[in-house]
């Protein structure tokens, strides 16, 4: 009995602390233009978008990490940017496809990650601002949708995390 007591009293401070959490992001994100705080603006030249796709095919395939982690890695998911959308086709760890700007119905896809072109330029620094360094801390924070079957998604996470981290060097085409 004791144990639940100690177990729910932990609960308890998880979610206020939570609670306190979300209640301080939310005010600083209704703050002025005008408050003391500073405003990151982010700056990134927009590649084309075939350019990008064989930029972001050779960093993937040559990446140690995802040669190393992407035995199983084997699916096709949406990249959706607003200006574009991209559908990724990975067998064993390399990007054997990468259809640009396809029709609803053109190029199958398991999941997709969905998110405003502001959100995606931002991951595309070298040191991305806070909430922008992860699909979680963009999906909770910002505008990022996870859609689709997400099963796959956590079976690949590293591999998808990793490529998410190649955007700081390729960059990103919106």
């Amino acid at each position: 009995m004791a144990v639940m007591a100690g177990a729910a009293s932990g609960i308890a401070a998880l979610l206020g602390f939570w609670s306190a959490y979300r209640s301080e992001c939310s005010h600083s994100a209704s703050l002025s233009p005008s408050s003391k705080e500073s405003h990151m603006t982010v700056t990134t030249r927009a590649l084309d978008t075939a350019d990008w796709a064989a930029s972001f095919t050779e960093a993937n395939n040559t990446d140690p990490e995802i040669q190393a982690h992407g035995k199983y890695f084997t699916c096709s998911y949406l990249l959706d940017m607003t200006d574009h959308t991209f559908v990724i086709q990975m067998s064993r760890g390399n990007v054997v496809d990468i259809a640009i700007d396809p029709g609803p119905l053109d190029v199958p896809y398991q999941f997709a990650l969905r998110a405003s072109a502001d959100t995606w330029r931002n991951f595309g620094v070298s040191v991305p601002a806070p909430m922008y360094h992860g699909i979680w801390a963009a999906s909770f924070q910002r505008d990022m949708k996870l859609e689709g079957d997400i099963l796959v998604l956590m079976q690949n996470l590293r591999c998808i995390t990793r490529q998410i981290e190649l955007l700081r060097s390729v960059g990103v085409p919106v």
